[in-house]
């Protein structure tokens, strides 16, 4: 098997199958932990969830294709131009959508900004890879 210049750095490819199975199980952990866990603990199993499904998130987007060129390079580095694009007016279009809807949380976490991030990235690059085809 020849390995490609501009995979590298990449994970191999069978990590987007590893990817799906944490996001699934974490988002299964969440709903069974919700049963086991005292209100009290509760919220730290929410971010410990949310957290593992993140990780699962980055796997699917930092894996390599089965065929790595300089066109899935350029498609996604736009894909991640589009996603740090959306993150950033995401982030500073939040508070005034939440003042208009009269919405007392006016702060987003860490953890929605970066997973909004990834799932725009991972959307968009399939897009992208599809329509390229």
């Amino acid at each position: 098997m020849k390995t490609s210049k501009y995979g590298r750095g990449l994970l191999p490819t069978y990590f987007k199958i590893v990817g799906i199975a944490v996001i699934l199980s974490s988002f299964l952990a969440m709903y069974l932990l919700r049963y086991i866990f005292t209100p009290e603990q509760k919220p730290i199993a929410k971010v410990i969830s949310l957290n593992i499904a993140i990780i699962g998130l980055f796997f699917i987007a930092w894996t390599r294709d089965k065929i790595e060129d300089e066109m899935s390079v350029q498609m996604r580095f736009q894909s991640m131009a589009g996603a740090f694009l959306f993150g950033f007016m995401y982030a500073v279009l939040h508070p005034f959508v939440g003042l208009s809807l009269d919405d007392p949380e006016l702060d987003i976490s860490g953890q929605q900004l970066i997973m909004t991030m990834l799932m725009f990235f991972i959307f968009t690059y399939a897009i992208k890879r599809k329509t390229s085809k």
